[in-house]
């Protein structure tokens, strides 16, 4: 555990278990002998890429979460990451996709049954079409 500094333990998406803590308000996991890294260093250290979009979107609450730990040493804190928890982020986070394409047509889908519909100009029958929900 690094001076100066509060810590507390995390359990990573892998079952790992190592402290994490904020230096300059900036969120740090101390690996034990292999030190104090930066998230982007911790990433690659413990094969956690995954985990990226969590710590994006959680940021704010592990950081609430490091500092109410250190106004309550006596508690036992624990910030941990299960597969659900990186399931459920990553359902309701964007991200960039890149295809290459001929045309882009942009359309709300229509309820049909049980599934949807979304119709398409007829020169692309029988062409490959990819659809992606915008929101």
């Amino acid at each position: 555990m690094s001076e100066g500094n509060y810590f507390i333990r995390f359990r990573n998406s892998q079952g790992n278990e190592y402290e994490i803590g904020l230096v300059n308000d900036e969120i740090v996991i101390d690996v034990g002998e292999g030190g104090v890294l930066s998230l982007e260093s911790y990433y690659n250290y413990a094969d956690a890429e995954r985990e990226r979009i969590y710590f994006e979107f959680m940021g704010t609450e592990i950081r609430d979460s490091i500092r109410e730990a250190a106004e309550h040493p006596d508690l036992p804190y624990l910030v941990g990451i299960e597969e659900e928890d990186l399931v459920s982020v990553e359902r309701i986070t964007p991200r960039k996709i890149e295809i290459e394409g001929y045309e882009l047509l942009e359309k709300r889908a229509a309820a049909c049954g049980n599934s949807g519909r979304i119709y398409v100009p007829a020169d692309w029958i029988g062409h490959r079409v990819a659809v992606i929900r915008l929101d």
